[in-house]
């Protein structure tokens, strides 16, 4: 289907593949096919409900592309325009997700997997389960939100030249919430490889809903002065419960704009090889900021006699 204008408030459904393409706006309530969907529209295309048996291709030249309430696809799923906003109630693969004006805001009630995302603005990602990065994302600002992540080996989120800010949200994640070390185990985690491909001036960590607690083990972050940064301000953690050093956090090659900061109920830090060390060579750098209601850093066994204390 190929007009000037496409008619607004149109239920399609085709047992095959649907392409359709209009010089103005694309405006549809549904759109439903066993095989592939196509939908390029010369300025933007705004869409309720999509459901393909194949793949899902949407192209906005000069406008926004908008799936308002749920999006299924077969395949990964290729979106471009102004801006682009995909919003799936379960499961949702996207290839591609290209915002030139704005931001790309990506929401799924399931698993998300996103490989590349690319805007002028912001990008968003939000995962009622596991959120799965395998490409590049980048953007002015990046928000991950999920009930756990992982980032592929292949992965590259943010970058120094473009990237200010990623803010990362264990929301409503299963216990444990760890940050760091080798990534073995179940709940949120967060491995030491996967921080290594994050970059952006500030990388915010926080943890929300009932599990709100956060571990840190051993992690290592490159500062300022590396060759290859992948923070070049601040780190922070914030956790509405408490936060526990179990391993070392290595900020190295740090420059004096770097910083390790934690906000949370408590802070505990196992004196048995755990701690934060903001380093340039063998110099101190940066800055250590804890805001807590207690702070402890002694051996486990003296924490757990002063915690029997009345």
């Amino acid at each position: 289907l190929s007009a000037p204008e496409a008619p607004s408030d149109n239920l399609i459904d085709a047992g095959g593949s649907i392409f359709m393409s209009a010089a103005a706006d694309l405006a549809l309530d549904a759109v439903s096919a066993g095989g592939n969907i196509t939908l390029a529209s010369g300025s933007g295309i705004d869409v309720e409900r999509l459901d393909a048996g194949g793949g899902v291709s949407l192209a906005a030249q000069n406008g926004a592309v908008l799936v308002s309430e749920d999006l299924i696809s077969g395949q990964p799923v290729t979106a471009t325009g102004t801006a682009v906003t995909l919003n799936a109630l379960g499961a949702l693969s996207v290839a591609s997700a290209t915002a030139t004006e704005g931001n790309v805001a990506l929401a799924s009630g399931d698993g998300l997997t996103l490989a590349n995302a690319d805007a002028s603005g912001q990008v968003g990602a939000s995962s009622g389960s596991t959120l799965t990065l395998t490409g590049t994302v980048n953007g002015t600002q990046i928000s991950l939100a999920s009930r756990d992540i992982a980032i592929g080996s292949g992965a590259q989120v943010g970058t120094i030249q473009r990237t200010t800010g990623i803010q990362i949200t264990a929301n409503g994640a299963d216990a444990p919430v760890v940050i760091g070390g080798s990534g073995s185990g179940t709940g949120y985690r967060l491995d030491n490889a996967e921080f290594a491909r994050l970059a952006a001036r500030d990388v915010t960590i926080s943890s929300q809903g009932e599990s709100a607690s956060m571990q840190i083990d051993a992690l290592t972050v490159r500062g300022g002065a590396a060759s290859n940064p992948n923070v070049t301000g601040q780190l922070s953690f914030l956790a509405d419960g408490d936060v526990e050093m179990i391993g070392r956090l290595a900020f190295d090659t740090a420059t004096e704009t770097n910083g390790v900061r934690v906000s949370a109920h408590s802070f505990f830090a196992d004196a048995a090889g755990a701690g934060i060390a903001v380093t340039k060579g063998s110099a101190l750098a940066g800055s250590i900021d804890i805001e807590a209601n207690s702070i402890l850093v002694s051996s486990r066994t003296a924490a757990d006699e002063l915690d029997g204390l009345p």
